[in-house]
């Protein structure tokens, strides 16, 4: 009905065109009665290729082309919804530069890392949810938690604004409800909530829930949304679309390319009757794949003014005469002052728990970035599938202007998840992690984990932690655990030996969490070491049981898991054993490595490491002396091996420790890094500063990003002259 609405009044406009050519006295009173365009821009769906709708909207605002309402389906949606909040075209262009997209797509079904795990980070490729003991597919590919999260700090200025047509900009986010598969155009809420669910892609994202309908991509039922511009009162449409075309015939070799196909059919169909509405449609054609070419976005943006250029003579003779765009919008200031809160969980109001996570006492002036560090803080427990938040205008008297109430939704991530990890190493080889990790046995804020690691490495270990609220909170609990892992014997660089250590530990531990960054903890440890010779001309077994007490401060402030650019991390430890607490033993050991980066460019950093260590006494286990070597981190023990460039894998020993690196890391494009690096260094058997006895090593390493963790190639030498030694890194870190 629409349609066909639509097109009679074009053709009552072009009767009168023709009328007009033969009375010029009519037609300069027709025209000078009639009413100025209204200029609605159409954005299609499209991923990555949606980027070209910023090359578009610039060459709009060059020309002064006024735009009186913008739609937008998917990644149309994310374009114009955050124009529509006030948005230009040049900020548009530096937030889509900044944004981490990897990131922002990565993860299968959240982490199943411990709240307290933050030095362990990246254990694990991926998790599946426990149902009845069995792992299920996940109800998402990726988490919308990030999301959200970035939606929500872009469009805090509209916040204030639950009607879109009051935005600077009247603004529709066309989505798909998942019961009916009506295209639905979303023209008041919250705007995060309504752009996330335009871009739902199905089965990739979970569904998005407003009111009491759920819904995905409005690209699968209306990928180019023209209808809704004139719904909204556009009379003249300047369409954007970047939809993929079918495959030609010729080129479908594949069951999948049939399948994509066949998908394409509905929404092949609808872009056609779309069109049909569109005065002016710039249709860019992209090479298929492109959709995940994020970081291609100067190119992408670049094509859609290229295309808007040519088309522009077009733009301007359907949208002449049209009235400048006129707006009150009233953005929301940087900071509000919130009074009240308001906390649901699983759709049940009066959420204590996850209002002590949130540690927030209010009245409080809060920002963006306020409220997004206390989401992350909540998310980053695990225990949540997701955690949004909305601001509400208080109209109670007395109330200031900017008074506002949040509301916070939240509801539980499945309290019992299987996480897969996955690394290959030059030393150890391949290796495979299996962690299950379940929430809230005993205690709602409890966390019990079980590790298998198989491999030239094993490791079996239980963990219980027990905190008082998922935030800043006290948390105690206990381990047990069991390690193998072998260990090379060297003689003047030559390897002539191999240890076995069985190692059986069993610990308790109190302290302070504060939250997933932060943890310093007072620590009681047991352990009986069981060192076996597995390769040596003579046998050099040994058995010890002992007992320490000691405390640890673990922080970590990096900007990513793999290849941080910028932040910095601490690990400091001490251990004392004694002949009073058990075990016949008495000694001492401790630590502190310090490393961190520090950006003197958009893509490029300073890295620097320092990391002193010393151990005194008679009776220091085997397993307690520090190892120096190898290029790659490691993971068993890692408060006592230490990577070095130039020499192999545990080649140097000893009970005290110095070791220093400098280097720049720079990143020339998103997710590949290349690394420079300068090592110094060495271990003594006992206590010394003696810089003269340092090795000097200098690396490169080449790294790339994935979502299923880092690849590193590693080439370092002791000077020119030495033969430099490769090594490669793939996969999680455990």
């Amino acid at each position: 009905m629409l349609l066909s609405q639509y097109r009679s009044i074009r053709i009552r406009h072009l009767l009168t065109g023709v009328v007009a050519l033969f009375i010029p006295v009519a037609s300069f009173a027709q025209e000078a009665s009639s009413p100025s365009p209204t200029v609605g821009v159409v954005l299609s769906g499209g991923s990555a290729k949606g980027l070209a709708h910023i090359g578009v909207l610039r060459v709009l605002e060059e020309y002064g082309v006024p735009v009186h309402v913008v739609t937008g389906t998917s990644m149309g949606a994310i374009v114009g919804g955050l124009y529509a909040a006030g948005y230009t075209p040049s900020e548009l262009d530096e937030i889509v530069r900044e944004v981490d997209w990897a990131a922002l797509f990565s993860g299968v079904g959240g982490s199943p890392d411990p709240p307290d795990a933050n030095w362990a980070s990246g254990q694990h490729v991926f998790a599946l949810p426990l149902k009845n003991g069995l792992p299920t597919l996940p109800s998402n590919i990726v988490s919308g938690q990030q999301v959200f999260q970035l939606l929500a700090r872009l469009t805090w200025r509209a916040h204030g604004a639950r009607d879109f047509s009051k935005l600077r900009v009247p603004f529709a986010a066309v989505a798909a409800d998942l019961e009916t598969g009506e295209a639905v155009a979303l023209t008041s809420g919250f705007l995060p909530d309504a752009i996330q669910a335009s871009m739902a892609l199905p089965a990739v994202f979970e569904p998005v829930k407003i009111g009491d309908r759920s819904f995905v991509d409005g690209g699968v039922v209306r990928n180019l949304p023209a209808q809704d511009a004139v719904e909204l009162g556009a009379s003249v449409l300047i369409c954007s679309d970047v939809s993929d075309p079918l495959i030609p015939a010729d080129s479908i070799d594949t069951a999948l390319q049939t399948m994509t196909q066949v998908m394409l059919f509905e929404g092949d169909r609808s872009n056609k009757e779309q069109r049909a509405l569109c005065d002016v449609t710039l249709r860019m054609q992209f090479a298929r794949g492109t959709g995940m070419e994020f970081t291609r976005a100067t190119n992408l943006i670049a094509f859609g003014d290229s295309a808007a250029r040519a088309s522009i003579d077009d733009i301007l003779a359907v949208t002449r005469g049209s009235a400048p765009a006129r707006s009150t919008f009233t953005p929301l200031p940087d900071t509000v002052n919130v009074s009240t809160i308001s906390l649901s969980l699983d759709g049940r109001p009066d959420a204590a728990v996850l209002g002590k996570g949130l540690g927030l006492e209010l009245p409080d002036s809060l920002t963006a970035v306020d409220l997004d560090g206390v989401l992350s803080k909540a998310y980053g427990t695990g225990r949540y599938r997701f955690v949004h938040y909305r601001t509400d205008s208080i109209a109670a008297a007395g109330a200031a202007g900017t008074d506002r109430s949040l509301v916070v939704q939240a509801e539980r991530a499945d309290r019992a998840r299987l996480g897969f990890g996955l690394r290959y190493e030059s030393t150890y080889k391949a290796s495979l992690l299996l962690t299950g990790l379940f929430h809230g046995l005993g205690n709602p804020t409890s966390d019990l984990r079980l590790d298998l690691r198989l491999g030239q490495q094993i490791r079996i270990a239980g963990a219980y932690l027990y905190r008082a609220t998922p935030g800043t909170a006290f948390a105690a609990g206990g381990s047990i655990g069991f390690t193998r892992t072998p260990v090379d014997v060297f003689d003047a660089g030559q390897t002539v030996a191999e240890l076995r250590f069985d190692s059986y530990t069993a610990d308790g531990l109190a302290g302070v969490a504060f939250g997933p960054r932060v943890n310093l903890a007072f620590r009681i440890h047991g352990e009986h070491l069981r060192g076996k010779t597995a390769i040596a001309p003579a046998a050099a077994d040994s058995t010890s049981t002992f007992y320490t007490v000691g405390g640890q401060f673990r922080a970590n402030w990096y900007d990513r898991e793999y290849f941080p650019m910028r932040g910095a991390a601490i690990v400091a430890k001490s251990e004392f054993a004694s002949a009073a607490i058990g075990g016949g033993a008495t000694f001492s050991h401790h630590v502190v490595d310090l490393h961190g980066h520090l950006p003197f460019h958009r893509r490029a950093s300073v890295m620097a490491r320092a990391t002193v260590g010393g151990s005194s006494g008679d009776g220091l286990p085997l397993n307690y002396v520090f190892m120096l070597g190898g290029a790659n981190p490691q993971f068993i023990w890692p408060d006592r091996q230490f990577p070095f460039f130039g020499i192999e894998n545990q080649e140097l020993k000893g009970r005290a420790i110095q070791r220093f690196s400098l280097g720049v890391r720079v990143e020339p494009i998103d997710r590949l890094f290349a690394s420079l690096e300068w090592n110094t260094g060495t271990t003594y058997e006992a206590w010394a500063f003696d810089p003269a006895q340092y090795l000097n090593a200098y690396g490169v390493t080449l790294g790339v990003g994935t979502p299923f963790g880092g690849i590193a190639l590693r080439v370092g030498g002791l000077g020119f002259t030495e033969a430099p030694i490769f090594q490669v890194d793939f996969g999680s870190r455990f």
